[in-house]
Order: structure tokens, then C-alpha cells, then sequence
């Protein structure tokens, strides 16, 4: 294979002096719009605004609006998210659930331990057995 040499009459360096050069537009109007970008203001009249979608949620989940900003969070951080997730999923299911878990009652309780409360001589009610 040859080795060629570029001397430097070649070629000198300034684009000015290079053949068939391309046509380089100066205006964007030069340019063809083969993509369709927009090149006019289009109405967004139908689109939902940022305040209209929190009041959304606001209405549907009935979070107020620093809930709304921590479910914006949880779309921008997928560890967020899929903690989340996780924890939802670990939730217990309120039917599988003793009833005392939900009522808070002590009489819902089983197993309940008896108190038995004794008096010896001189002593009034001061000894207790649990059994």
C-alpha cells in the first residue's frame, strides 16, 4: 500500500478555499421542517394544570398538598417507590385481624388473665394473684 503524504499545498487550512462546499442555512426559516415541530403557539386549553390535578388527589385520596408533593417524590426515586411498595404489601389485612385489633376493646380479648384480689389479717386488699 502506498504512503501518501498531505503536503501542505494540499490543502491550506481555511474552509474559504474548499470545492462543492454545503450551503449552511442562516435562518431557521431556511430550514425544512420535515419532523413537524411546532412552529406556532398552540392552545392548551383541555390539558390539566398542575393545581387542578393536586386538587384532584387532594379530593380523591384525601391527601392535602404535601401528600400530593410526596407522591410527585416517590415518581422521581425508584427506591422511594419501591419501598413503598414493600411496605404497602406488608401491611396486614384488616380482615385477617383479631377483632381486638380493631375495636381496641379489652372484652374482645381472649386468653385474658384472671385477677383474684385477697385480704389477709390486718391487710385490706393489698395482695393481688394473677392466674
Amino acid at each position: 500500500m502506498a504512503d501518501y503524504q498531505l503536503k501542505s499545498e494540499a490543502f491550506s487550512g481555511d474552509y474559504d478555499d474548499l470545492d462543492n462546499k454545503p450551503t449552511i442555512p442562516t435562518k431557521t426559516s431556511d430550514l425544512t421542517n420535515d419532523s413537524n415541530f411546532l412552529t406556532q403557539h398552540q392552545s392548551l386549553n383541555g390539558y390539566a394544570t398542575e393545581s387542578y390535578v393536586d386538587n384532584k388527589l387532594e379530593d380523591i385520596l384525601g391527601i392535602n398538598a404535601e401528600g400530593v408533593s410526596a407522591l410527585k417524590a416517590l415518581t422521581e426515586d425508584d427506591d422511594k417507590a419501591t419501598g413503598l411498595l414493600t411496605a404497602i404489601g406488608s401491611k396486614a389485612n384488616s380482615a385477617d385481624l383479631a377483632t381486638v385489633a380493631t375495636s381496641g376493646s379489652y372484652n374482645d380479648l381472649s386468653n385474658k388473665p384472671s385477677v383474684e384480689a385477697t385480704s389477709t389479717a390486718g391487710n385490706s386488699w393489698n395482695n393481688f394473684n394473677l392466674r
